[in-house]
């Protein structure tokens, strides 16, 4: 089963060199990764984020693929470890660390990838590829204009949908860590939880 730990920064500042190196302390002995698309030495991949704006990155290695960017019109930064054996560390291990490290950590979230990715999938012709049934699906249209416009899946009543809000993400996992800043950003419908509940 693919596991995904999502983590959400809040603003645009953290270098993506800095969080691959204290990334990197929680993969184990990995001498060369897949870093988009060409072979890297792990010893020389700072340099390369850095040369690369270090704003950004997909690294893969094992069955591992680390993904990081900046979302900069939603002011936020994400983090994914996406895994067919989630084995490189604890999840609650490596939030703590990265929460520990940088202020601007806001949320995470641990989930299923498969189940997240079916729960957020609109476009009826990736179910029909997949040979899923789509007869019993809510659909809703577009809004985009014609000749662009189609039905698409209604995902709003899922229980696992993401939705990019200005700040944060609204998104569901288990488990979920959540900052105290988290609540500052977060829409006033958002559930509100005493404080420390979800918290490391």
């Amino acid at each position: 089963m693919k596991l995904c730990l999502e983590i959400i920064f809040q603003g645009q500042a953290l270098a993506a060199s800095s969080l691959w190196t204290l990334v990197s302390r929680h993969t184990g002995d990995v001498s060369r990764v897949l870093f988009f698309g060409r072979y890297v030495a792990s010893k020389d991949l700072s340099k390369q984020l850095v040369r690369k704006g270090n704003h950004a990155f997909t690294i893969e290695f094992d069955r591992e693929r680390i993904e990081f960017s900046t979302l900069t019109s939603w002011n936020h930064q994400v983090l994914r470890i996406i895994s067919d054996e989630w084995s490189c560390c604890a999840p609650e291990d490596l939030v703590r660390s990265l929460s520990d490290h940088f202020a601007s950590f806001l949320q995470a979230s641990f989930y299923d990838w498969n189940y997240y990715y079916w729960q957020n999938a609109t476009d009826l012709l990736e179910f029909r590829d997949s040979d899923i049934d789509v007869s019993t699906l809510k659909l809703r249209e577009s809004g985009l204009p014609p000749p662009l416009d189609s039905l698409i899946v209604d995902t709003s009543g899922n229980p696992s949908r993401r939705v990019l809000r200005p700040g944060y993400v609204e998104m569901i996992g288990s488990p979920m860590w959540i900052s105290d800043a988290f609540f500052s950003v977060s829409e006033p419908t958002v559930l509100r939880i005493e404080p420390g509940e979800l918290r490391l």
